[in-house]
């Protein structure tokens, strides 16, 4: 069976979405559309008053770009399409009564070269053949429902995204041509810009450091990703073994399911819920990686099962560095208390509490803790404030947990 569109979208998109269909509040106005029929019969009308509908007489070279792309997309329905006033660079698709309904700005129109474009339009494409835009109708009302629904929302809406832009990426054929497409929208410079992907996410790795040492629960808040992450999204899909991507690009790195799993990890940055849920906290990946360590080789040599349960909560090519060139303890504690200095804001006692769970989980997935495991576990406390007797209670919380 050949592979469409569908076979690309990101997991955590549909698995947002069904998240959304558990909550009950949620999921009546889902079911039954409320509210959407009468967007659909107006948006049409709006478009019609306040913009100019494309058509091949006018704006023939975009006419038959939108064409192509319906065609790459295998996208049957009718696109009817219109050009808004707006400078900046931006885009919009939802449905009409008849019809798909394709917005551009005009901005877009005159900055943005053919296949830049085509990403643009190729991303809008997604959330029309993903029917992302159902949902965002139905769920408008954003002030009838409590924060954790709200956070459920957003998380999901940040997904659907990261599939769309996957839409864009196989309509313009180049993860190149979308990071410039998506740099030029930011900067607003010209079209003699060009944009290496790789430089663009390398951007998400400067603002992840400042994330962390920020600690900021704000960014829930975003409908969209932000821009680094996504341009990060798209390189990590990029480099995957995925159908329907251009057989000239470099040999994958990767599998489609072990791309999802780095982009979730990217996203739950922007979403408390998924770090509560997660095992690792990627805003305290630091301090787990250096007390995790402290433990995984607090007896001497390294401790295979220790590594492994360390690797749950950091990512196995950070625990690999970290071991890199051989460690002792005052190394790695001074790592731990390095990464406190970085912080700019106090750590919160929940936090603290995640990172020492996340250090008992490796020292016990070792089996009994040993009187240097306790040693170094209470030097962690001391760095973080916490007295040894509130330490020796923290540890006897954990097993009381674990076993009960």
């Amino acid at each position: 069976m050949s592979k469409t569109l569908h076979d690309i979208r990101f997991g955590g998109d549909q698995a947002a979405f069904d998240a959304l269909l558990e909550d009950e509040h949620l999921a009546g106005p889902l079911r039954s559309r409320a509210g959407y029929e009468q967007h659909r019969k107006t948006v049409r009308m709006r478009l019609l008053s306040t913009a100019v509908r494309v058509d091949p007489r006018m704006l023939p070279g975009l006419d038959a770009s939108i064409a192509v792309i319906r065609e790459r997309a295998c996208y049957d329905d009718p696109v009817e399409a219109y050009v808004f006033e707006d400078p900046t660079i931006n885009a919009f698709m939802t449905q009409g009564e008849k019809q798909t309904l394709l917005g551009i700005s005009s901005g877009a129109v005159e900055r943005l070269k053919g296949a830049e474009l085509e990403f643009v339009i190729g991303h809008e494409l997604g959330h029309a053949l993903f029917r992302h835009f159902d949902a965002h109708v139905v769920l408008q009302s954003e002030e009838l429902l409590d924060i954790k629904q709200r956070q459920q929302l957003y998380a999901w809406r940040r997904a659907s995204e990261i599939s769309a832009d996957r839409c864009g990426l196989i309509c313009c054929g180049s993860v190149d041509v979308a990071a410039t497409a998506m740099f030029r929208s930011l900067s607003g410079l010209g079209k003699t810009l060009q944009v290496r992907a790789e430089d663009f996410a390398e951007q998400w790795d400067h603002l992840q450091a400042e994330l962390s040492r920020g600690g900021d629960d704000e960014l829930w808040e975003s409908t969209h990703p932000l821009p680094p992450l996504r341009m990060k999204a798209m390189l990590t899909f990029w480099n995957a073994d995925a159908p329907l991507l251009p057989a000239d690009r470099p040999a994958p790195r990767h599998s489609l399911e072990d791309a999802d799993e780095q982009i979730k990890r990217l996203l739950a940055i922007m979403d408390p819920l998924a770090r509560a849920k997660r095992g690792g906290d990627p805003l305290l990946e630091d301090f787990c990686l250096w007390g995790g360590l402290c433990l995984v080789t607090a007896n001497g040599g390294v401790d295979e099962a220790g590594k492994a349960a360390l690797q749950t909560f950091v990512p196995p090519a950070m625990v690999d560095s970290g071991l890199q060139g051989g460690v002792g303890k005052e190394t790695l504690l001074a790592n731990f208390q390095e990464a406190l200095g970085r912080r700019r804001k106090r750590l919160k006692s929940l936090e603290m509490t995640k990172i020492l769970k996340s250090i008992l989980a490796v020292g016990h997935a070792k089996g009994k803790l040993t009187d240097k495991d306790v040693e170094a576990f209470n030097a962690l406390g001391e760095a973080l404030g916490i007295a040894e007797h509130a330490c020796d209670l923290i540890r006897e919380r954990y097993l009381e947990e674990k076993q009960g």
